[in-house]
């Protein structure tokens, strides 16, 4: 699926110490390690530092010290346009903000990833769909209607609705990792588990590798395993984390 370093670990974190302002750490992780094709679920509270630590991993936040192999590359020795690249190519990501472009449609936001990434974009032609296909295909199985995915932009949507365009741009071109934020926050029981369905099944197809932070200790259960971010982050809780 992909020409990186062969490597077992999707993910390996060693004395990584992070925090936005000096004097205030929000992460402080002797370890972390998740292994290729493996879905793992993160648990923790308001304020434990879970969209800061999926930031330190995706390459958005350099860590102060300590060393962050993703997909068997060291990206604290990125540059950040490169950390930038590498992020578009190999990962998929939900942001908790959802990070949507608000002039574009509901379509065009799913296929944002393609034109940042070639090599995504390629991934979706070689399974013999067109991108404009697969992004309907996604945004369908996630329970949008069809006058919704081509004809709105994102503003004109519900919250809920956002979040589930949000889940679609990340799954698009089979990322070999997908770091999810809190995917499922605005969501009813039935788009959650349409959602919970459709992403496992995508990780499985793809063999890509799954990092899932949420409060919600319910939908620990469709894991492989469950961290609970409190066991392995030695910072003191922070007010402004999340």
């Amino acid at each position: 699926m992909n020409d990186l370093p062969a490597s077992s670990e999707a993910i390996a974190l060693e004395g990584v110490v992070f925090g936005w302002r000096r004097g205030h750490d929000i992460i402080r992780v002797t370890q972390l390690t998740v292994n290729r094709g493996e879905r793992v679920f993160v648990r923790g509270a308001s304020g434990s530092g879970k969209s800061t630590l999926l930031s330190v991993i995706a390459g958005v936040a350099k860590a102060r010290q300590g060393q962050v192999r993703v997909l068997g590359q060291d990206i604290g020795s990125f540059s950040s346009a490169r950390r930038d690249a590498f992020r578009a190519d190999r990962m998929g990501v939900v942001f908790q903000m959802f990070n949507l472009v608000p002039y574009l449609t509901v379509l065009e936001n799913v296929l944002l990833p393609l034109r940042f990434s070639a090599a995504r974009r390629r991934r979706v032609e070689a399974a013999g769909g067109s991108p404009a296909t697969e992004a309907r295909r996604l945004l369908l199985r996630l329970g949008l209607a069809e006058d919704l995915v081509t004809s709105r932009r994102a503003t004109a949507l519900s919250v809920g609705q956002q979040q589930r365009v949000a889940v679609a741009r990340s799954l698009i071109g089979a990322p070999d990792l997908i770091l999810a934020d809190e995917p499922t926050s605005a969501l009813d029981a039935d788009a959650r588990n349409a959602f919970i369905d459709l992403l496992l099944q995508e990780c499985a197809k793809h063999a890509s590798t799954l990092l899932f932070v949420s409060h919600d200790t319910s939908l620990a259960k469709h894991f492989d395993r469950t961290i609970d971010l409190a066991e392995i982050n030695a910072a003191l809780p922070y007010r402004d984390a999340a």
